[in-house]
């Protein structure tokens, strides 16, 4: 007579989509062990999912099984997908349990694994499993969004909040008094613009006595998060936009409170400080005194159209109009690069990539003897378990950070292998049309830009008098173009 295990499985969403029971599968499971005679050893119910082996009763299976070897020939179930939807891990179990000298079967389902044949139909129905299981967690995103649109809660509830469940089918939140009062304090004394963020969670934190504080960004998210006020975030989906539902439970502040924080926080943001925001200026700071050799300076009569560049010594003053145009008469008679040179040009920064390419190479396979090393490991590993020198805990632990070691490496390998080259030739593209229309480019550009022009190409200040230019000292890379 052979010993048996039976084992049933439901997860709360299975059994809600679609009627499993705990029940009738044991109930079914017994009935065909007394027809066929067999023993009934112990019986294992789970309600957890089926997307890896790694649950609470199916490890006590295990456990008993390797304490108790030789006494349990069989392990027994309803369908395929009570024992597993994950098609990742079930041919290595079911490998574990042979070596152990144990069967797995479906009763009706049933497939003698012994003929090659059967393990395309086991594949099969694990495989319906695995998409079953996928189908229903975009069935529960799609639900819970559609409660969320309604403005019911789906979901763990926000800090100063409890879970609470109105029936089968309805949740909502509902106010903490523990932790409620700890929001709304945070809310009205940061709205009072006088206390920044951190001085804020100091004194909420220790007014209320918070047995477990709060990182900096969590109290910012919580600063930021309009649930407070009533209204629950839908994220964007491919064809809807993200936006906010008025909730159906009670806010704990008002949304002109919400508001005002929302302001003073971005009021305290830093800004970029633009220095040269006066178009007229491009070269300021790119000018010394013909005099005393010191740098110039810019100004503008206030009211009129008139700028300047003047010594700050009195030496000298330009009207910058008449500097601004000559420089670019400048750049246009002194940037006429030939088109064979810039070629040329591109040809020589293309070797020269070409042969630092080897040290990327090098990178290259230094990357892949490492996601070997990684691969070996986890073979290792899996032999382990298989051998049972690993409890499936511990290897289903130290899989998941093998695969995230290797799948970081091949995100590494992948950026070597195409997007810096990549970005070398849009690069290479933009700098040899920028040198073959610079003038152009220049003279079209605002303030800030002519001036990362002039940072490039300039080797020293320029030197302006008598309304024409002294000889420009250009960048030794840009000097070599100008001098072919």
């Amino acid at each position: 007579m052979q010993n048996a295990i039976i084992y049933t499985r439901v997860s709360t969403d299975e059994q809600a989509a679609f009627g499993y029971s705990l029940e009738h599968q044991l109930e079914t499971l017994e009935k065909y062990c007394t027809i066929n005679k067999i023993n009934v050893i112990k019986h294992y119910q789970e309600d957890y999912s089926g997307k890896d082996f790694n649950r609470p009763e199916w490890n006590k299976l295990m456990g008993f099984i390797k304490e108790n070897k030789g006494l349990v020939n069989t392990i027994l179930f309803t369908k395929w997908d009570r024992f597993t939807r994950d098609i990742h891990d079930t041919f290595t179990v079911i490998s574990h349990l042979q070596k152990l000298g144990v069967s797995v079967n479906s009763i009706e389902q049933p497939l003698d694994l012994s003929n090659p044949d059967n393990i395309v139909m086991l594949s099969f129905y694990v495989s319906i499993g695995h998409a079953e299981r996928l189908k229903i967690g975009i069935r529960t995103k799609d639900g819970m969004r559609a409660m969320r649109k309604q403005g019911k809660w789906a979901g763990t509830a926000p800090f100063g909040y409890k879970y609470h469940r109105e029936d089968a089918r309805n949740s909502t939140l509902v106010k903490d008094d523990e932790k409620s009062g700890f929001i709304v304090d945070a809310f009205k004394i940061y709205a009072t613009g006088l206390y920044s963020i951190p001085e804020v969670q100091k004194m909420v934190t220790l007014k209320h006595n918070l047995k477990r504080s709060l990182t900096k960004q969590a109290f910012i998210n919580i600063l930021k998060n309009k649930v407070y006020a009533g209204y629950i975030k839908i994220s964007a989906t491919p064809n809807e936009d993200e936006h906010y539902a008025k909730a159906l439970f009670e806010p704990l502040i008002d949304e002109d409170l919400y508001n005002k924080v929302q302001q003073i926080m971005k009021g305290r943001k830093r800004t970029k400080n633009v220095r040269y925001q006066d178009q007229r200026h491009p070269l300021r700071g790119f000018l010394k005194c013909p005099e005393c050799l010191r740098n110039m300076t810019s100004s503008a009569v206030k009211g009129k159209r008139f700028a300047y560049y003047q010594c700050q010594h009195g030496h000298r003053r330009y009207n910058a109009l008449v500097a601004n145009e000559q420089f670019e008469n400048l750049l246009s008679q002194t940037f006429d690069i030939d088109d064979n040179i810039i070629t040329c040009y591109q040809n020589i920064l293309e070797k020269t990539f070409d042969r630092n390419g080897a040290n990327v190479k090098s990178q290259i396979k230094k990357l892949n003897a490492q996601i070997e090393d990684y691969k070996q490991k986890l073979e290792n590993k899996e032999d382990d378990y298989i051998n049972e020198r690993l409890p499936a805990e511990a290897y289903y632990s130290v899989r998941k950070k093998l695969n995230n070691h290797i799948n970081e490496l091949i995100n590494q390998k992948t950026i070597l292998e195409g997007n810096q080259k990549y970005q070398f030739r849009n690069y290479l593209a933009k700098t040899t049309t920028l040198l073959r229309n610079l003038s152009g480019v220049y003279t079209k550009s605002d303030v800030d830009v002519k001036r990362k022009i002039l940072g490039v190409i300039l080797e020293d200040k320029l030197v302006f008098e008598n309304n024409t230019y002294q000889t420009p000292k250009f960048t030794p890379a840009v000097d070599v173009l100008l001098r072919l």
